[in-house]
C-alpha cells in the first residue's frame, strides 16, 4: 500500500488544517506516510503532492521527502532477524 488508507488520509486532513499553508504540512504528512508503509515511495509522494496542492517534484524535492526521511523506496531491514543469533543472546 503506498497511498494513505482511509483513516490516515482524515488525519492528514487533521494536520493539513493545522498550518496556514497546506504546502506547510508536506514533511509531517511523509512521516504520516513512512510510518504507515514503513517506507516513502513515489506513488506516497504524488498522493501527498495532491493532498497539499504541490507536485511531485517539489514534495520530493529539497526540504521534502530527499532530506526530511531516510527511508525510501524500500522497507526499513529488520535488524532483530538479520542480527545472529549470538549477538541477540543476553550474556
Amino acid at each position: 500500500m503506498s497511498r494513505l488508507n482511509e483513516a490516515n488520509i482524515l488525519l492528514a486532513k487533521e494536520i493539513i488544517g493545522r498550518y496556514p499553508k497546506a504546502r506547510s504540512a508536506t514533511i509531517p504528512l511523509l512521516h504520516l506516510s513512512q510510518q504507515q508503509n514503513g517506507h516513502i515511495t513515489n506513488d506516497a509522494i504524488a498522493h501527498i503532492a495532491e493532498l497539499v496542492g504541490a507536485t511531485a517534484a517539489e514534495v520530493d524535492g529539497p526540504p521534502g521527502a530527499t532530506l526530511a526521511l531516510p527511508a525510501r523506496e524500500k522497507p526499513a531491514p529488520d535488524v532483530a532477524a538479520s542480527a545472529p543469533a549470538w549477538r541477540c543472546s543476553a550474556t
